[in-house]
């Protein structure tokens, strides 16, 4: 988002407030690798109509005709149901694809009996040295490792 806006801007970033509705209808019906829709669709159910959609005119499929308020939602429903399910579908590939990309740059280390390591748990609420915020809690234990479960 940040680099479609910065390439958008004039040199003195004065125009970012005008152009941030543009760059986000843009970002909204742009079709993401990791779902296989766009947000648009996933939300609203549908594509929105775009200036040049006007000019054009609309395809035919996309032509849709209801006999009821009942039946619209009844296919909103039936067509969002679906969506989100391949979105997920998509998801479940795409975090696969991430971890075999990650295992295959990952570096194992060997540990050996008997030498000392150190681990680190930002996650760990503690008191911060510092104030402000900046301030994250660590904690740092250090271990010995004697007797290894699995090879």
């Amino acid at each position: 988002m940040n680099s479609v806006l910065a390439k958008t801007v004039d040199q003195d970033y004065r125009n970012w407030d005008r152009l941030l509705p543009s760059v986000m209808a843009a970002y909204r019906a742009t079709v993401h690798s990791s779902t296989g829709y766009s947000p648009n669709r996933l939300i609203l159910g549908h594509e929105n109509v775009m200036p040049i959609d006007l000019v054009l005119g609309k395809v035919v499929e996309e032509s849709e005709h209801f006999d009821s308020y009942n039946s619209y939602v009844k296919d909103q429903q039936e067509r969002l149901r679906v969506t989100y399910q391949l979105a997920r579908e998509h998801l479940g590939s795409a975090a696969e694809r991430r971890k075999i990309d990650y295992d295959t740059r990952s570096k194992r280390s060997a540990l050996n009996l008997g030498i000392g390591c150190t681990t680190i748990n930002p996650s760990v609420n503690q008191a911060c040295t510092q104030s402000g915020p900046a301030c994250i809690p660590v904690h740092i234990a250090s271990w010995m490792l004697f007797h290894q479960l699995t090879t």
